[in-house]
């Protein structure tokens, strides 16, 4: 069973600070979204969650996009995800039955995800 959590600690990135000259700016919601990561996995490790897998991501497709998480924590059977609000913020109800095991085989380093980007 994987529990969610949402990210109520750390503010996520308004819509109006990504504006650049009153233009939607993509490298500048780029950067806050790499800043509320990079904040988000802080938050966590500020709690005592400290392992391997803590902070990296895991994300399932929605729509026309992804539903983001960070991996707190995983087991064999069990783990912690908590909800990430960054891109279209979407939520899969999902996750909640995925397997632990599948879970750890498709997370990843937030860097990659903003490799290309950046």
């Amino acid at each position: 069973m994987i529990e969610i959590y949402e990210n109520n600690a750390i503010a996520k990135p308004a819509f109006k600070d990504c504006l650049v000259d009153g233009k939607f700016s993509n490298s500048k919601s780029n950067e806050l979204e790499i800043d509320y990561i990079k904040k988000s996995k802080s938050y966590l490790n500020s709690l005592g969650y400290t392992k391997n897998e803590t902070g990296k991501i895991f994300k399932t497709p929605m729509a026309d996009s992804y539903a983001y998480y960070m991996v707190i924590s995983l087991d064999r059977k069990n783990g912690k995800l908590m909800h990430l609000n960054i891109g279209d913020e979407w939520d899969d109800p999902m996750v909640r039955h995925l397997e632990s095991t599948f879970i750890r085989k498709n997370m990843f380093n937030f860097e990659e995800m903003y490799s290309e980007l950046t």
